[in-house]
């Protein structure tokens, strides 16, 4: 028998279909010609607790730390056996099994964990598709790969694992010991998730902290034969004018000054952008619609696994060169939507910028696939998504915009003042928004007054009239919102000022885009942070946590540290032969860690967890309800609650189980 798993039901239903369909019985499809399609619910199986792995370790104390198990196992998640006996059975009794779990670590890691769970010793077929429309997967399932060209992905998934679950474990349960914090809310850390907490902080600290200023600024009205306009004189922000007198000083001599004018026209040509890459398109519609990180993801899935869109969980929004050849039905897929039935009628062009396979390494940008979307199918939700993504496919086929830039100058007294502006000619690619707000359009600058400009030529004399003072204030960083703070754990390391760290980083940052928005959802319910509108700000308790970590010199707040691992994680994708180097230099290093602070005082107090009804997942009960100081335990052991000593201790929310990162 060839076994196919699936990593959903509806997933292993689109397979089977594609194979030829078959009836539904007990969890699988039987689709003839010995040949199975199964399926797992996501994550069928979840690590052990400390305690499984030793009754001893149900209680806390500091001299058990590091926990390091010499073998990771894993166990049935809790409601999920039934479909997880299924699954096992059908491995035993296989002769082949084809993975077809999402294209990806995750996909690699759900299989591979349960084939090693039944016991299987073989190899694997596997099905690597980036779409699961139909026309696509009659073609693939028909194409497998061996598994053996992605097996290194589980490897690196398996370490990742393992330090996730270590750093969880030993970190959490040391710092609530240290802290005495035995409350509902216990302390989680992760190295992805500490780390995205202090780039939070330090935002609202930076806010917090941020005192204002008054600068200065000038307005020249200019008269010409052509008429009059306003030229303006706006310095750098290291030569503005802080001084109210001298701006008027200048003011003043620059009024009522004859003038040559120079005029500056360039031809300025606009190159459309790739596709949409998962952080891309989280912030464009954190932007648009305040939609948070997950529900993107949540809403993009939807979309995946309807058929109509490609794979959503990809960090470059270019495509592969082999993707050419089937763009013209892509397109003609499109044109059956009623909203792109013209749009999509065009010639594309295939520019190097959008088409690069060296920035493409296991799935492209996010497209719209050679399956018709039937908008009427769709909820509201989905159907602005997918117009979203369309429109965005469309621009990266369509000709570049081209205009005019132009830039009006001279000098009064010898202060230069100028303006200047950008005509668009011919709208190319910027057609396809139908004067929409182009996501992730630059905003425009003061300095630029697009529009129309005065019908003045170079060399053109004119005269100054009164010059006004302009009186500014800075203004303070803007706070994150989930869509700008995703950009941050994308680009984290990317502003060191090591340029050595800096070119280390730049294919890196924290985490992966299967995970960066689950992060954020664990902040959120570890009343770390909250949501304020769009803004997402971070607690009391977690600015006074990331401050004793940053006194400890903790490497869970070293951004750079952090995403240096996650980039040495890509290497063992590549090439699995680095793992047990990486994995022991890990437990050496956590070792140490741990010594120098396991007795180590701590002289800050952590503040209570906030009282919290809020949206994001957020319990109400406070850890300061009851006195932590009257149960706090004698030579810091603790025996945690049932209701705090699971998956919670680990730095799990309930609703997930999943490890804290």
């Amino acid at each position: 028998m060839r076994l196919w798993i699936s990593e959903k039901p509806d997933m292993g239903r689109k397979i089977a279909k594609a194979l030829g369909g078959g009836a539904e019985k007990n969890g699988s499809i039987d689709v003839g010609g010995g040949q199975v399609v199964t399926w797992a619910i996501g994550h069928l199986l979840e690590d052990f607790m400390p305690h499984e792995y030793d009754e001893r370790y149900r209680k806390w104390n500091l001299e058990d730390l590091p926990i390091v198990p010499k073998r990771f196992q894993r166990k049935p998640q809790e409601g999920k056996t039934a479909q997880l006996r299924v699954v096992v059975g059908l491995i035993r009794k296989a002769k082949e099994i084809v993975i077809a779990t999402d294209a990806g670590r995750e996909g690699e890691a759900i299989a591979w964990h349960l084939l090693d769970h039944a016991g299987w010793k073989g190899g694997a077929l596997r099905l690597w598709t980036s779409s699961l429309g139909d026309a696509h997967l009659r073609k693939e399932v028909g194409r497998l790969i061996d598994d053996s060209q992605k097996k290194s992905l589980f490897i690196a998934a398996k370490l990742r694992g393992a330090m996730d679950w270590s750093d969880g474990i030993n970190f959490s349960r040391l710092y609530n010991l240290r802290l005495n914090n035995y409350g509902d809310k216990p302390l989680s850390l992760g190295r992805v998730q500490t780390a995205t907490l202090a780039i939070l902080v330090d935002r609202d600290n930076e806010i917090e902290n941020f005192r204002p200023s008054d600068y200065y600024e000038l307005t020249a009205p200019i008269s010409t034969d052509s008429g009059t306009f306003d030229l303006k004189h706006r310095p750098a922000e290291k030569n503005r004018i802080l001084d109210k007198s001298e701006a008027e000083d200048m003011a003043r001599r620059a009024s009522n000054q004859p003038c040559k004018l120079k005029v500056e026209t360039k031809p300025v040509t606009m190159r459309p952008p790739p596709p949409f890459s998962l952080p891309e398109l989280q912030m464009a519609c954190s932007s648009k619609w305040g939609w948070g990180a997950k529900r993107t993801l949540d809403e993009t899935q939807k979309l995946y696994e309807a058929g109509v869109v490609t794979y959503p969980r990809t960090d470059t929004g270019c495509l592969t060169s082999d993707l050419k050849q089937d763009i013209p039905a892509h397109l003609a897929a499109l044109a059956k939507h009623p909203d792109f039935k013209d749009l999509a009628r065009i010639k594309p062009e295939y520019r190097s910028s959008v088409f690069n396979d060296a920035k493409v390494e296991d799935h492209h940008g996010i497209i719209p696939t050679d399956q018709k979307c039937d908008p009427s199918r769709l909820d509201d939700s989905s159907r602005k998504l997918f117009d979203l993504i369309a429109r965005r496919f469309l621009a990266s086929l369509m000709p570049d915009a081209k205009g005019r830039r132009t830039v009006i100058s001279t000098e009064l007294d010898g202060i230069p003042f100028r303006t200047g502006g950008t005509i668009i000619d011919e709208l190319g690619w910027k057609a396809v928004w139908k004067g929409q707000e182009e996501p992730g359009e630059k905003k425009k600058s003061e300095d630029d007054e697009d529009g129309e400009l005065p019908p003045v030529n170079n060399g053109d004399k004119g005269k100054s009239g009164k010059v006004l003072v302009d009186s500014k204030t800075t203004k303070p960083p803007a706070h994150y919102t989930e869509g700008t703070l995703l950009k941050a754990m994308l680009n984290a390391g990317s502003k060191d000022p090591d340029a050595e760290i800096r070119d280390l980083l730049s294919n890196g940052g924290l985490g992966t885009q299967a995970t960066r928005q689950e992060i954020i959802e664990k902040l959120k319910f570890r009343d770390f942070a909250r949501l304020q509108g769009k803004k997402i700000i971070s607690t009391e308790r977690a600015r006074h946590f990331v401050a004793i970590l940053r006194e400890e010199s903790s490497r869970l707040v070293d951004v750079a540290a952090t995403a240096d691992l996650e980039r040495r994680l890509r290497e063992i994708e590549k090439d699995s032969t680095a793992m047990p180097s990486i994995w022991h230099e890990y437990v050496r290093n956590l070792n140490a860690d741990i010594d120098a602070l396991r007795h180590k005082p701590v002289r800050r107090k952590l503040p209570p967890s906030p009282q919290s009804s809020s949206k994001g997942g957020t319990r109400r009960k406070s850890a300061g309800t009851k006195s932590s100081s009257s149960r706090k335990p004698k030579g810091k052991t603790y025996t945690p609650r049932k209701s705090s000593g699971g998956s919670r201790a680990k730095g799990r929310s309930p609703s997930r189980g999943k490890r804290t990162r």
